[in-house]
């Protein structure tokens, strides 16, 4: 990446620190996935496995619900006292509970308690994750000189990927090296405590972080509004709207494919836990490793050549998912999925920018915290509800596409109207 040595040391502190703490981010949150069965286990009432999973996805669902309020309020937050404050107190909210994950007390020790307790920890968990990723946006953003934006904001979601492979590398290592007993009584909570010292670690970071550029400029020029939220949202509704439908076909696509696609290929095609997670840290990586090339692509030829291209790859894929997603065809599946996954990363590597770009500085924070937050709620948490039920509606495993369809159009008819630019102060 010749565009990546050509930046200052400053904006490579920025990229590192900024993606550390996303890092943790996703990384919480898929532990929660992929502790899922041990969780159900261990917190509800042992006498029901299946409402014990339900409850466990239910909670984990419930954080959705939060992460707009996590947005609203670190959002404001963020315009009114500057990103780095924000991103300090983002962090500093993530970690403690993270870290209360990992010495709270189960069901056979407390009861009832147990899984009302870890609902409230989910969701203290979840409302400053409301504020993360649209405060990286943010920050990448105002840190980036024009000709190079796309490129600086497309690391936002480079620690969200490497967090994810991360936890399913410890959960991968914990299973293969424990015994079962040890596996359930202590061996999850290792995650949960390593995820509050990463976050201690990204604190430090943070700390260490400038103001950006963007911000202290309109400090100096005395354009701080001091609008109430209210106002915000009345003023710039369509534009939140837009960055919702930005938003769309990634969300909906990424939850998908690193939540539920391993259920496919367990289900329908026979692999087992293992190969699935190694299948998805490959993945991952890959898509980690592919962001910042499509954002430097986005910087040469245009967010908008680069959005449409991307969603035609995506549409034009996704017949064969639908199609292979019924067989046996372990080959076909992964080659596809691998595809589809590159054009989802396309467009995952452009819409920091699309969403950053359509707001001025003195609002983006917040503008961004809703936009990002109540796309990823509707169509990334619903989506995962819609294809569970239409999968046992229709009993087809490829009837998932017709949720990522409705993204899909939702999401290009945006990019269509995209305009060279809609704000640069």
């Amino acid at each position: 990446m010749a565009n990546l040595l050509n930046l200052s040391r400053s904006q490579k502190f920025i990229i590192f620190a900024v993606s550390f703490g996303t890092l943790l981010e996703c990384y919480e949150l898929y532990l929660y996935v992929f502790w899922a069965p041990v969780i159900s286990f261990l917190f509800f009432n042992q006498n029901s496995t299946t409402l014990s999973v339900f409850n466990t996805v239910a909670i984990f669902a419930l954080g959705f619900i939060f992460r707009p309020l996590g947005g609203i309020f670190f959002g404001r937050f963020g315009d009114r006292f500057g990103r780095k404050k924000s991103f300090i107190l983002s962090i500093l909210c993530m970690t403690l509970p993270t870290f209360a994950m990992g010495v709270m007390p189960v069901y056979s020790q407390i009861g009832i308690f147990a899984p009302i307790l870890l609902g409230v920890i989910r969701i203290l968990q979840t409302i400053p994750v409301g504020g993360e990723l649209p405060g990286a946006f943010c920050y990448l953003y105002e840190n980036a000189i024009p000709k190079n934006r796309i490129f600086m904001t497309s690391f936002a979601a480079v620690g969200n990927l490497i967090g994810i492979a991360l936890s399913a590398i410890e959960c991968y290592l914990l299973e293969k090296y424990l015994n079962p007993e040890d596996y359930v009584n202590w061996g999850w909570r290792i995650s949960f405590i390593l995820g509050g010292i990463i976050g201690l670690a990204s604190f430090y970071l943070r700390y260490r972080l400038h103001e950006t550029k963007l911000f202290q400029e309109m400090i100096i020029h005395h354009k701080m509004h001091k609008t109430p939220i209210h106002e915000v949202v009345k003023n710039n509704w369509r534009k939140i709207l837009q960055g919702i439908y930005y938003g769309a076909s990634q969300t909906s696509s990424f939850h998908l494919i690193s939540i539920l696609f391993p259920v496919y290929l367990h289900k329908n095609i026979g692999m087992n836990y293992f190969q699935i997670l190694i299948l998805l840290i490959v993945l991952l990586s890959c898509m980690a490793i592919f962001l910042p090339i499509f954002g430097r692509l986005g910087d040469i030829y245009g967010s908008k050549k680069l959005a449409i291209l991307a969603s035609l790859g995506m549409l034009i894929l996704f017949l064969p998912l639908y199609l292979l997603v019924n067989t046996n065809y372990i080959q076909p599946v992964i080659f596809v999925l691998i595809l589809f996954a590159l054009s989802i990363t396309c467009i995952i590597s452009i819409c920091p920018f699309l969403i950053s770009d359509l707001f001025h500085t003195s609002v983006r924070y917040t503008c961004i915290g809703l936009s990002f937050n109540i796309s990823d709620g509707v169509f990334g948490g619903l989506s995962t509800l819609l294809t569970l039920y239409l999968l046992d509606v229709t009993k087809n495993p490829g009837s998932f596409v017709w949720v990522l369809l409705v993204g899909w159009v939702i999401s290009f008819v945006s990019f269509l109207k995209i305009k060279k630019s809609n704000s640069n102060s």
